[in-house]
């Protein structure tokens, strides 16, 4: 069935075929801009939605800013379509709702602004300040003895529950090889995480020139963890290198093996979360997602999603999610 015939049958109101939806909008985004105002009309959601509205354009977020100002009943994810946009109309709307809240505003979880976070930026002093590359590589296995991703033991171990840390990510954003991010300048950036505390928490971390990572001071236990030792977790085997550049930021999915992806955006199992830097209090920029089934070569449970500190505090921060 191809895109067109699958469409039709979801705003008739058979979503049997999201599938082959979805399988379009992530090979190509664009695919789905005609269909856009024909989703707005229907009031029609299709999960996973963020691939569907990631290519919208200007005309199409004036059209979703058009809804959330009436107050229309789809507001609040009409809100996450336009965080996708990452246009110049999403930027004016949501700065403007900022000082002047629209009627959806009272019913939201987080300040209307950080919609912006769906697509990967945030509202700066010059409109939109990225927080992804839209670029993005391939991470697939490799046999390297320093790889670039993969749950390698650090000889430090976690304060709290005693395991050794784990370089999650390790990659020379000067590398000509990973230059399609856009991101030289940033020198070599290593994330660090533990297996079991970073099931509850953010885990944060440093680094240095030389390629060493450590545990931040700044993390915070959260309020509940487990015993020390409940938990007999057997350490990710497999190791991942740079793969070819990825057609789109939105082609690798986070539930799959396969799906462990160097830039792009993340493809969040739960809500958008984006850490702050503790020592400079940006946002941090987000650099890979790393799924279970790439780290333990079967099927397991969850993402990790890494970040750090464009502004070169040389801090990391890896966020765990699962459904």
């Amino acid at each position: 069935m191809d895109l067109g015939e699958a469409m039709a049958r979801l705003l008739a109101g058979d979503d049997s075929e999201s599938t082959v939806i979805e399988a379009a909008a992530r090979a190509d985004p664009s695919a789905l801009r005609p269909f856009h105002d024909r989703l707005i009309d229907a009031e029609a959601w299709v999960w996973p939605w963020r691939p569907l509205w990631v290519a919208a354009t200007e005309e199409t977020a004036a059209r979703l800013v058009a809804e959330v100002d009436a107050g229309a009943g789809m507001s609040e994810r009409w809100l996450m379509a336009l965080g996708l946009s990452r246009t110049r109309t999403a930027a004016a709307a949501l700065s403007r709702w900022t000082k002047e809240p629209p009627p959806v505003a009272a019913s939201l979880y987080v300040p209307i602004a950080q919609y912006a976070h769906e697509g990967g930026w945030e509202l700066g002093t010059e409109g939109i300040r990225p927080l992804s590359s839209l670029p993005s590589y391939a991470l697939t296995p490799t046999e390297a003895d320093r790889p670039l991703a993969g749950c390698l033991p650090l000889d430090e171990r976690c304060p709290w529950c005693g395991l050794a840390l784990l370089r999650l990510l390790d990659v020379d954003l000067d590398d000509p090889g990973v230059a399609a991010l856009g991101l030289a300048g940033h020198g070599r950036v290593v994330a660090t995480t533990c297996l079991d505390c970073g099931s509850y928490t953010d885990v944060l971390g440093e680094y240095r020139p030389d390629g060493t990572a450590t545990w931040s001071d700044a993390n915070t236990r959260p309020g509940y963890l487990p015993p020390a030792g409940e938990w007999d977790l057997d350490l990710p085997t497999e190791r991942l290198g740079l793969g070819p550049l990825r057609c789109t930021p939105v082609e690798g999915i986070a539930w799959n093996a396969g799906g462990s992806t160097l830039g792009g955006l993340p493809d969040w199992i739960q809500d958008a979360d984006y850490p702050s830097c503790p020592r400079c209090r940006t946002t941090l920029y987000f650099l890979a997602q790393l799924t279970g089934d790439d780290l333990w070569g079967e099927s397991a449970e969850g993402c990790h999603y890494v970040f750090f500190c464009a502004d070169d505090c040389r801090t990391t921060a890896v966020v765990y999610q699962q459904s």
